[in-house]
């Protein structure tokens, strides 16, 4: 069975950019080792890492960021088998406390 080649994707273009500055936001300067770690794994993944959760769903005016950082941590604590995602986001959560303590 062939393997499908995935397509290459631009991280030049608008919405790559959008969700790197978000990540950027969220994670500091961990942000571009966390996706350069990834994209080492699995580029595919890394882009949608980048262009869904960070472009698209995290810049919604739904809730504040504090709070959909808490309920992250939540949901990850709970299921248990998450342990790296919920080390990521527990920082991301701090630095965000952090940042708006600044503020």
């Amino acid at each position: 069975m062939a393997r499908r080649k995935t397509p290459e994707h631009d991280e030049s273009s608008a919405e790559y950019q959008r969700g790197m500055a978000e990540i950027r936001k969220q994670l500091g300067p961990m942000a571009d080792g966390y996706i350069r770690k990834i994209k080492a794994l699995a580029p595919e993944f890394a882009w949608v890492n980048v262009t869904f959760p960070f472009a698209e769903l995290y810049p919604r005016d739904v809730i504040d960021l504090k709070t959909h950082e808490l309920c992250t941590v939540a949901a990850l604590t709970v299921q248990g088998f998450s342990l790296p995602e919920l080390k990521l986001h527990i920082n991301a959560a701090v630095h965000g406390l952090q940042v708006d303590a600044l503020a």
